[in-house]
C-alpha cells in the first residue's frame, strides 16, 4: 500500500502540482518496469511488465501515468528509467551494501539462489549527471540510464574474492519472481546529450567504495510501516 501511495498516487500528485506550477517534471522512473530482459539490450520500446513486486508495478504506475499525462495533456514530462543503481549512500538493504557489510564483519556474502541473476549497475554520480542533462530534454522524451555491461550476483562476490581471497559466499533461498536479467540500452539518451557512464563496477572502484563505508557506517532504509 505504501508503495503504491508513494510510486502511483504520489506520482500523479507531482504531475498535478507541475501543471498547476507549469514547471517541468523528470519522472524518475526504473528499470524495474520492464521485468525480466527480451531483448539485448533493453530499449525504451521495450514491454512494460514488472514482476519483481508490488515496488515494480506501483513505479510502472507511475511511469504510465506520467506518460500519459504527457500525451492527453502536453504536460512537459520527461521519463528516466535508471538502471540499478550503486555508490556511496545507499541503504544496507540493497545487494552491494549488504555485501560490504558482511564483507567487513567476516561473515559470507548471502547469495539469492544460484548467483546467476543478472543487473546494469550504474554509479550513482553518474545518474545524478544524467538527472541534470535530462533538464533539457523535450518533453514525453523517455530515456534509459544503463551502462550497456552486467553482471551476476556471482561475479560481483568474485570482485570481493579478488580484494580478499578468504571471503566467502553462502547461498540462501531463491526470493520469488526474480528477475533474471537487465541490461540497458542508453543509446537514445547518449545521442539526445551526449551522457556516457564513467564509472564501472570493477575491483578497484568496489575496494574504495568499501573504504566509504568503513568510513561513514551504513544506512537503512527507514521502516513503511
Amino acid at each position: 500500500r505504501q508503495f503504491l501511495m508513494t510510486n502511483t498516487v504520489g506520482a500523479l500528485n507531482v504531475i498535478h502540482a507541475c501543471r498547476k506550477g507549469q514547471t517541468k517534471l523528470i519522472h524518475i522512473s526504473t528499470s524495474e518496469v520492464y521485468g525480466t530482459l527480451r531483448e539485448r539490450p533493453m530499449s525504451e520500446e521495450h514491454p512494460i511488465l514488472p514482476q519483481a513486486g508490488v515496488y515494480s508495478s506501483s513505479k510502472a504506475g507511475g511511469d504510465l501515468t506520467a506518460r500519459v499525462a504527457y500525451l492527453t495533456e502536453k504536460d512537459n514530462i520527461v521519463i528516466l528509467r535508471p538502471f540499478n543503481f550503486w555508490g556511496p549512500g545507499q541503504s544496507i538493504e540493497k545487494l552491494i551494501p549488504r555485501f560490504i557489510y558482511q564483507y567487513l564483519e567476516g561473515k559470507p556474502l548471502t547469495i539469492y539462489g544460484e548467483g546467476k541473476q543478472k543487473r546494469d549497475y550504474v554509479w550513482v554520480n553518474d545518474v545524478a549527471e544524467a538527472v541534470w542533462l535530462a533538464r533539457k530534454l523535450p518533453a514525453g522524451t523517455i530515456a534509459n540510464i544503463a551502462t550497456g555491461k552486467n553482471l551476476s550476483v556471482n561475479e560481483i562476490a568474485g570482485l570481493f574474492k579478488l580484494i580478499d581471497p578468504k571471503t566467502q559466499v553462502e547461498h540462501v533461498p531463491a526470493r520469488k519472481a526474480e528477475v533474471k536479467e537487465l541490461l540497458g540500452d542508453y543509446s537514445k539518451l547518449h545521442k539526445l546529450t551526449g551522457w556516457e557512464p564513467k564509472t564501472f563496477l570493477n575491483a578497484p572502484n568496489l575496494k574504495k567504495l568499501i573504504a566509504w563505508y568503513e568510513l561513514t557506517g551504513f544506512i537503512r532504509q527507514p521502516s513503511l510501516l
